[in-house]
């Protein structure tokens, strides 16, 4: 409520409730409560994680389904993909705004719940103990329809200032570029790490590249920025490395399989060496 010139005006806040209450749940539920919107209730499958994000925000929580408010005007659903019509099915959910928050799910999953369905999808990693910049961080965003399409918009905008509008076909390839660019990435860092403690070396050695490549692709075309034995084509270094990596054969494998990748490609694309490692 406010006050302009001797007239009271209202202003209607929207309720949300969120159904998962693991990371995606845990920073979008702390970015809408500090934006000034009503989190009223948060559900999960399991009473301790629900009860931790509900005394986070300050809100209703549960771990039963059957238990879920029904009078809020937003339904969030950050649940694993295989876990969405266990708890849609609990509910008539009657012509409530559902939305999921999933790279690779499509849409139509909610279709058969309710008129009123959307996708909130933020592009980022989230653990739910670490700051995430939600700012700058990308929200796709998808909707049947434009009065739906604007709510989700408000909600999003209201945390980020990086939306954009996109179908569940184009959502879905930027999950796996977004699969293959942290996920599989990241496990190639545990695996170098993994190299480095067998042999009292510590990956704190590795930091500094690592921080300098991620540098670069900030600002430059990842083709570009390619450095390493198979982009210089240096067949030498790589057999030298494959017989290091004897003891771990699968690791043997990978390394094997992604240089040749690199040799192909980069000999398909005719891209200049720019190679100084």
């Amino acid at each position: 409520m406010f006050c302009i010139f001797g007239k009271v005006f209202y202003i209607y806040v929207l309720k949300i409730v969120l159904l998962g209450a693991g990371n995606v749940a845990t920073h979008l539920g702390q970015a809408w409560v500090e934006a000034g919107y009503d989190v009223a209730q948060v559900y999960s499958r399991t009473p301790e994680s629900a009860a931790y994000l509900g005394e986070k925000l300050h809100c209703h929580y549960t771990h039963l389904p059957q238990k879920v408010s029904l009078d809020a005007d937003v339904y969030v659903f950050s649940l694993k993909d295989n876990s969405y019509k266990d708890v849609l099915d609990k509910l008539n959910w009657k012509s409530k705004l559902l939305l999921h928050t999933s790279g690779s799910l499509d849409l139509d999953i909610l279709e058969a719940y309710s008129t009123h369905i959307g996708v909130i999808y933020p592009l980022q990693t989230f653990t739910k103990e670490k700051s995430v910049d939600l700012g700058h961080t990308p929200f796709l965003l998808e909707a049947k329809h434009d009065t739906d399409l604007k709510i989700i918009r408000q909600l999003a905008s209201a945390i980020s200032d990086n939306i954009l509008n996109i179908s569940s076909q184009q959502r879905a390839i930027l999950h796996v570029a977004a699969v293959i660019s942290c996920n599989f990435v990241n496990f190639m860092y545990s695996s170098a790490e993994k190299i480095l403690l067998d042999n009292n070396l510590n990956f704190n050695l590795l930091r500094p590249l690592i921080f300098e490549t991620a540098q670069k692709v900030m600002s430059e075309s990842p083709s570009l920025v390619q450095t390493g034995p198979a982009r210089r084509g240096d067949t030498t270094v790589i057999q030298n490395h494959l017989n290091l990596l004897q003891k771990y054969p699968e690791l043997q494998q990978l390394y094997e399989d992604l240089s040749q990748q690199i040799v192909v490609s980069f000999q398909q694309e005719n891209i200049p060496n720019n190679d100084k490692l």
